[in-house]
């Protein structure tokens, strides 16, 4: 029997390891609007969280599908500080407050789905849904240094994320919307 879960989001890759190619989604709002991601959202009042990527999934990309498999979780904290940040390689200052402007902590599961060739095959992209454009990516341009348009600590931490355990835990540490930190435990 599944327990209350303690954070308030999912997080799910299609996977298809034939073609080495995940389904991503390039967001039309916020968060991390304009940026390709994986598909998922907010648990609902008692919903387990595998109950809701499978949900969520159907809802944004019309797939049902019951290979998801538990990868851990992912934690981030992007609270606003005063100390200024450099972003390497522009070494550029980031603007700054006195006060943080907002607190985010929080936390989602992840979870990868492994379809095969034939479905990925049949899953014609792109195509541009409810929630932004879906398309299959090869991992190799997922995790690219240089892509800036894949939100940050996926292209970080994808390779990790699809050869995990649901017992991996993940921490992301933002300062005024620029990664800073990240760390991966395996337990």
């Amino acid at each position: 029997m599944e327990t209350e879960a303690s954070l308030k989001y999912t997080l799910g890759f299609v996977w298809c390891c034939e073609t080495d190619e995940v389904l991503l989604l390039n967001r039309l709002k916020a968060p991390w609007m304009g940026r390709w991601n994986g598909v998922g959202g907010k648990l609902d009042k008692g919903e387990p969280p595998l109950a809701c990527i499978v949900r969520e999934t159907e809802e944004e990309t019309g797939l049902t599908l019951d290979t998801y498999e538990a990868r851990g979780q992912l934690l981030w904290d992007s609270r606003n500080y005063t100390t200024p940040v450099f972003s390497a390689p522009q070494l550029m200052e980031v603007e700054t407050s006195s006060e943080p402007t907002y607190v985010e902590v929080g936390g989602l599961y992840l979870f990868v789905a492994k379809v095969t060739k034939a479905q990925r095959d049949a899953y014609v992209t792109p195509r541009s849904l409810v929630e932004g454009i879906l398309d299959w990516k090869p991992i190799a341009w997922i995790t690219h240094p240089d892509n800036v348009g894949v939100v940050d600590n996926i292209r970080v931490f994808m390779t990790d994320i699809l050869n995990g355990s649901a017992n991996d835990v993940y921490q992301v540490t933002y300062r005024n919307n620029i990664l800073i930190n990240q760390t991966r435990t395996q337990n």
